[in-house]
């Protein structure tokens, strides 16, 4: 006989709302290609997909840029705001998920089927002198699972990153990413 193996998932997207005109760059190549046979339709198949290291979406915002990364086999990112950049412009929805909380200020659970998803960790902050000074920063949930960001007084003349710690509690059964899609 041959054996049959189940595997079971839950999707959650993570989306910014109310974008510019955003342009990606991918950098540091990750060896080989993927191909992706998703649905009955082979129109919408994807082959030879090459995969990356980072990701930088420039313009995400007026002045706001995020770099998607890989941290360990752990996906990340960091929202990087130009001097002058409106940071309450930056408004997220997450799809997918039976519901999402701040149980702390700098955390976010994600709740779905299969366990929770926590971002932790959330830190902001601005190079002064090659020293990072932190930012108080924390999640803003509104309904709709909706997401942004409330930061406390900064110097607006400066950058400045906001860094979570995303997914970090659950991925199932030790499985890591290997690049950003």
């Amino acid at each position: 006989g041959h054996d049959t193996i189940t595997r079971s998932g839950h999707i959650v997207r993570m989306s910014f709302l109310h974008t510019m005109h955003p342009k990606s760059i991918a950098s540091n190549p990750v060896a080989g290609t993927t191909n992706y046979f998703i649905g009955d339709d082979p129109s919408k198949w994807v082959t030879g997909a090459h995969s990356f290291g980072n990701v930088t979406v420039q313009n995400l915002y007026d002045g706001v840029d995020a770099v998607f990364y890989l941290d360990n086999g752990q996906p990340r990112y960091d929202l990087v705001l130009q001097p002058g950049a409106d940071e309450s412009k930056i408004e997220m929805k997450i799809e997918g998920a039976d519901g999402i909380e701040s149980r702390t200020a700098n955390s976010l659970t994600i709740r779905t089927s299969m366990g929770n998803i926590e971002e932790l960790g959330l830190f902001a902050y601005q190079n002064v002198s090659g020293v990072k000074q932190q930012v108080d920063c924390k999640f803003d949930i509104s309904p709709g699972n909706h997401v942004s960001f409330q930061l406390g007084l900064f110097d607006r003349t400066r950058p400045l990153v906001i860094d979570p710690l995303i997914f970090s509690t659950y991925l199932g059964g030790g499985d890591a990413a290997s690049a950003i899609a």
